[in-house]
């Protein structure tokens, strides 16, 4: 087998060629092996306390943690899973009843006092979050007795 040996002085004069045609050649694209570049598959799980949720789009679902009676009434405390969230909404049911708005609170809320929730009776409480006009799922239920 034969090798060309080019001088650096050679390299250059080829390369100050090429760049001075007038030619202008349109690079072809390359396809991108889907395998090494593609988004992973979303296995349905959520890593609701993972906190690094970006700042748009439906907010994850807040953790319910607690209902407790407190002072005449009912604390209900929940953990926000995201950022960004621009409201936060608690609602409440008696016994039997149907859910209902309690209370609409500020995005960064994380507990309210229900004074309303009076004896005798059991009240149960779902949370959702809001980030501009999304809304995440309901949490999960907790009840509680005054």
């Amino acid at each position: 087998m034969k090798y060309s040996v080019l001088s650096v002085a050679s390299v250059l004069a080829l390369a100050a060629v090429a760049c001075s045609s007038t030619t202008t050649q349109t690079p072809t694209p390359t396809p991108v092996d889907a395998g090494e570049h593609a988004m992973p598959e979303d296995s349905g799980a959520s890593e609701v306390d993972s906190g690094a949720e970006a700042a748009s789009g439906k907010p994850t679902t807040p953790a319910l943690i607690s209902v407790e009676p407190l002072a005449g009434g009912l604390h209900v405390t929940w953990k926000l899973n995201g950022t960004g969230l621009t409201g936060v909404e608690l609602w409440r049911k008696k016994d039997a009843g149907t859910y209902a708005k309690a209370f609409s609170l500020p995005g960064t809320a994380t507990s309210q006092h229900d004074e309303g929730a009076a004896a005798p009776g059991t009240y149960c409480y779902q949370v959702m979050t809001i980030r501009g006009s999304e809304m995440s799922e309901m949490s999960a239920e907790k009840c509680g007795t005054p």
